[in-house]
């Protein structure tokens, strides 16, 4: 079906495959409400978006980097694992 309607076929792919839930965007108002707190009220607009999407770009990041560190890992003991059935 996709040959026949391409573009049919895209937007049901973006359509299906969005996130069900509001898990993220709860997310990022309970980061908002921390950093645009009662004492940091005079933070603008600008300097608060900032502030937020480093502070959820971060966690990202972070979860990449340890998945890079396990996926590493894992090559190092399959190479263990392949050097002693060579002997």
């Amino acid at each position: 079906m996709e040959n026949s309607c391409l573009i049919l076929s895209l937007f049901a792919k973006r359509l299906l495959t969005s996130i069900a839930n509001s898990v993220s965007s709860e997310r990022g108002f309970l980061n908002m409400n921390y950093i645009h707190s009662k004492l940091r009220n005079k933070l603008d607009v600008k300097r608060a978006d900032m502030l937020q999407f480093i502070h959820m770009n971060s966690d990202h990041e972070r979860q990449q980097q340890d998945a890079d560190i396990e996926d590493r890992l894992l090559e190092i003991e399959e190479e263990y694992n392949w050097f002693h059935r060579q002997e």
